[in-house]
C-alpha cells in the first residue's frame, strides 16, 4: 500500500508519529460471507533507543467507524435541513408573488366598487335635477370626480329642436368651449347621436374615437381627451339632450359601469324641466317652453 509505506518512511526519517488519512477497510461480519463497513485512522509511531535512533515502528489503527457514521448523519441532517430551508424560502417567495398577483386585482376591484357606489349616488343626484344649470353643477362638482373623468359637457336641444346647446366644463379649455358651443342635432358626434337617437356611445380609447367618425379628430385635438362616453338625457320618456364625459387616457368600460352610467342619464320627472344654461359659461338662459316640448 503506497500510502502506508510513505507514512512509515516519514515516521522513520523524522522520528515523529505520522497519522495517515482516514481509511476505509471493511471487516468480515462473522457470518462467513459478508463484510461490515469500517473506517480507520492509522498512526505510525517510531520507537527510539537510548540514543534517539528509530529501532521499531508501531502501526496502530484506531477504529473510528462510529465517529464517521455520526458525522455522516450530521451531514445528512444538515443537507436535509438545507433542502428544507431552501424549499421554505421558495415557498415563501411563491406565496409572496401570488399575494402580489392577487392584491392588484383586489385593489382594482375595491377601486371599481367605490367608483360604482359613487356613481349610484351621482345617479340619484342627477335624477333630482330640474334645470340644465343644476344638472351642469352636479356634473362638474361631483360627476367628473365620480367617473375619474377629465372633462364633460351637457347638451340640450334648443326650442326649435334642430340644434344642441352645450355647456362644457372649464377643463376642456376655451378653444373647445367656443368650437363646440352648438352642434347640429342630427350631427355625427356622440353628443348629437345620444341626444337625437337616444343611443349610448362608449369609445374606450383614441382608436375607437377616431374610428367612430372623422369629426372626432377635431374633438380629440381640441380637448386632449381620447376616451369618451355619451349618454342620452331623458325626462321620463322624452329626450332632453345628452351628457358626454371624456378621459385623457384609455378608459375600458366594465359591464357594471356601463349599467350605472346608463342610469345617470335619467333626470327629474316630476316637474317641467327648465332649459336654463349656466350663466358662468357666458351663455344665456332660454325661457321655459310654453307649449308641448319639441321632442
Amino acid at each position: 500500500m503506497p500510502n502506508l509505506r510513505a507514512s512509515l518512511l516519514r515516521a522513520r526519517d523524522t522520528g515523529r508519529s505520522d497519522t495517515m488519512a482516514l481509511q476505509r477497510y471493511d471487516t468480515p461480519d462473522g457470518t462467513g460471507g459478508g463484510f461490515v463497513r469500517r473506517y480507520w485512522s492509522p498512526m505510525n509511531v517510531p520507537i527510539l533507543d537510548d540514543d534517539g535512533r528509530v529501532v521499531l515502528l508501531l502501526h496502530r489503527p484506531e477504529d473510528v467507524t462510529d465517529f464517521v457514521q455520526e458525522r455522516q448523519r450530521t451531514w445528512d441532517e444538515q443537507a436535509r435541513g438545507e433542502t428544507f430551508r431552501r424549499r421554505m424560502e421558495e415557498a415563501e417567495a411563491d406565496l409572496y408573488a401570488r399575494a402580489r398577483e392577487l392584491r392588484g386585482p383586489l385593489e382594482a376591484q375595491a377601486v371599481a366598487n367605490r367608483r360604482l357606489a359613487t356613481l349610484v349616488d351621482l345617479a340619484a343626484d342627477l335624477a333630482g335635477c330640474e334645470s340644465v344649470a343644476e344638472l351642469t353643477e352636479v356634473v362638474v362638482d361631483r360627476g367628473l370626480g365620480a367617473l375619474d373623468a377629465d372633462g364633460g359637457a351637457v347638451a340640450v336641444r334648443n326650442d326649435d329642436g334642430d340644434l344642441l346647446r352645450l355647456t362644457l366644463t372649464d377643463s376642456l379649455g376655451g378653444v373647445a368651449r367656443a368650437r363646440f358651443a352648438e352642434l347640429p342635432l342630427t350631427g355625427p358626434l356622440p353628443s348629437s347621436v345620444s341626444a337625437y337617437a337616444g343611443h349610448t356611445v362608449f369609445l374606450p380609447d383614441r382608436a375607437a374615437a377616431l374610428d367612430y367618425t372623422a369629426e372626432m379628430a377635431d374633438v380629440v385635438a381640441s380637448t386632449g381627451l381620447e376616451a369618451w362616453a355619451s349618454l342620452p338625457l331623458r325626462v321620463g320618456e322624452r329626450l332632453l339632450g345628452s351628457l358626454t364625459v371624456g378621459w385623457r387616457a384609455p378608459h375600458p368600460f366594465t359591464p357594471r359601469e356601463v349599467e350605472v352610467l346608463a342610469s345617470t342619464s335619467r333626470c327629474g320627472t316630476t316637474r317641467r324641466w327648465s332649459t336654463s344654461r349656466s350663466a358662468g359659461t357666458g351663455t344665456t338662459r332660454s325661457p321655459p317652453p310654453t307649449g308641448p316640448p319639441p321632442w
